[in-house]
């Protein structure tokens, strides 16, 4: 596809959850607006120009193996994102609707988006190392998960970066043991009080891990310990607001190296999305941006965030 950088960078620019996104960016992307608003700019960003390339030109047309494996690297950067994203939908579900499960629920899908976001992060940082023709200087050990790989994604954070990539980890360190208590242990010992069910803060988890149910009870006859608690629903929307600004933080970074990568003299990222940028010479400027080529997410085939869109009428019987 070939275009104008300056048509196609206002073109995502305008892009929006609630006007170009999935049936679920569409009914729930504002629910990450207040604190996590970087999840819709690295959609805008990333996943426009992949939905215009890969809905326009089928991957199981006339490509090389090497172009197969850059497409397969966005689609794997992208899929990370958009079920990051749904997990964090999730829980804010569970936190409104307040189930009778809602708070194992809530810390459960909080601990994958942060699997997925780690995922994120490690595979856009090797899909950039390729664009600028670089290689780790990480070596992860074979049985890991690359989302498992802390030393790669310290490689991209950097020294920059360093203070806003511990400070997430420190978090996800804290609600992963209350998780783990919710969901691997027997029930979470609850303080009854009159302003409803305390927990331990995600930070004192670790103190009730051991005997959970024993030194809860402790807490709560000696009156010692009860600043280590706090009310379920509170301690559950604390730890899911932290989440969602630490990674607004750290995506802060991800978008700033796409965009200067993606809209460079050089062409390299481009390619892996089959975009050729016009010579501004031989274009006529656009009147205004409804007179724009069609939004790079409503190509030949509408969009579908993680659906996969099956023709029906071509399985059925002749």
């Amino acid at each position: 596809m070939k275009i104008r950088l300056s048509v196609l960078r206002e073109s995502l620019e305008n892009l929006t959850f609630r006007r170009d996104g999935d049936k679920y960016e569409r009914a729930y992307g504002h629910l990450l607006a207040p604190n996590f608003p970087n999840c819709e700019i690295f959609w805008k960003f990333f996943v426009g120009p992949y939905a215009q390339m890969a809905s326009t030109q089928p991957l199981n047309s006339d490509r090389n193996s090497s172009k197969l494996k850059e497409i397969e690297t966005l689609r794997l950067v992208g899929w990370s994102h958009y079920t990051m994203f749904l997990h964090l939908v999730f829980a804010r579900v569970h936190l409104q609707t307040r189930m009778i499960s809602s708070i194992e629920n809530t810390y459960s899908h909080l601990v994958s988006a942060c699997d997925l976001a780690d995922n994120t992060v490690a595979q856009f940082h090797l899909l950039m190392l390729k664009a600028r023709n670089e290689e780790t200087k990480v070596k992860c050990k074979k049985r890991k998960r690359l989302r498992e790989c802390e030393e790669l994604r310290k490689e991209y954070f950097g020294d920059k970066f360093s203070e806003q990539f511990n400070g997430y980890l420190n978090h996800v360190r804290n609600i992963k043991v209350l998780r783990n208590i919710l969901v691997h242990d027997v029930m979470l010992a609850r303080i009854s009080s009159p302003e409803g069910y305390l927990i331990p803060k995600s930070e004192k988890a670790r103190l009730y891990m051991k005997n959970n149910l024993g030194e809860t009870q402790k807490a709560a006859n000696t009156g010692a310990e009860m600043s280590n608690f706090r009310e379920e629903y509170e301690q559950a929307e604390d730890d899911t607001v932290q989440l969602e600004v630490k990674l607004n933080a750290l995506w802060e970074k991800m978008i700033s190296d796409f965009k200067n990568e993606f809209f460079s003299e050089k062409d390299s990222l481009r390619k892996f999305y089959e975009i050729e940028a016009e010579n501004p010479e031989h274009l006529m400027p656009p009147s205004s941006s409804s007179q724009f080529l069609p939004s790079p997410v409503r190509p030949r085939q509408p969009y579908s965030g993680g659906s996969i869109i099956v023709d029906s009428s071509r399985h059925e019987p002749d």
